[in-house]
């Protein structure tokens, strides 16, 4: 298992990864401290620059940058370790994963392509086990009315999300 911090324009993300891809990321941190905390935290070596593993890192850095930068990226190619996950929990964050820029699903339609009709609450305890999003977009599913439902980093950070993908949640 690899880790490093990745700085971006809101802050310091947390990032590990195995052989198999992401397992963890972070949402941004305000200061360096704060991530350079949740960092301690988890397993593995801290990736340094050049190091094994820093292609991975480099394109994670690469989108990650562009994607809070406001432009319109895909993370389709960054692959996800989705070990440690029941098998209802998987097939919801693979579907996630599959949501493309810009587009919103709500939680019982996240559901019904799952052929798990009436399964809303679980979509949404599905997603909020996510341990990777932005690449695993869990932000762009909310409730059928309309309104955001959870996210587990706070409905700041999904507006926030959201608005850089052109859609605007007023705060409630």
């Amino acid at each position: 298992m690899q880790k490093a911090i990745i700085k971006t324009k809101p802050g310091f993300l947390c990032a590990s990864w195995s052989e198999k891809g992401l397992y963890y990321l972070s949402m941004p941190w305000k200061n360096e401290t704060l991530a350079e905390q949740d960092l301690s935290q988890l397993k593995g070596e801290r990736s340094p620059q050049g190091g094994k593993g820093s292609s991975f890192l480099n394109q994670l850095e690469l989108l990650l940058t562009a994607y809070f930068n406001s432009q319109k990226v895909e993370f389709f190619d960054v692959s996800v370790d989705f070990s440690g996950y029941t098998p209802f929990r998987r097939k919801i964050l693979q579907l996630t994963a599959d949501i493309p820029y810009g587009e919103i699903y709500t939680y019982g339609g996240l559901a019904a392509i799952a052929e798990k009709r009436g399964g809303a609450r679980a979509v949404g305890g599905a997603l909020g086990s996510n341990r990777t999003p932005l690449i695993v977009p869990c932000h762009r599913v909310i409730r059928s009315d309309g309104t955001l439902g959870g996210f587990s980093s706070g409905l700041d950070w999904k507006r926030y999300l959201l608005k850089i993908e052109g859609h605007n949640f007023a705060a409630r």
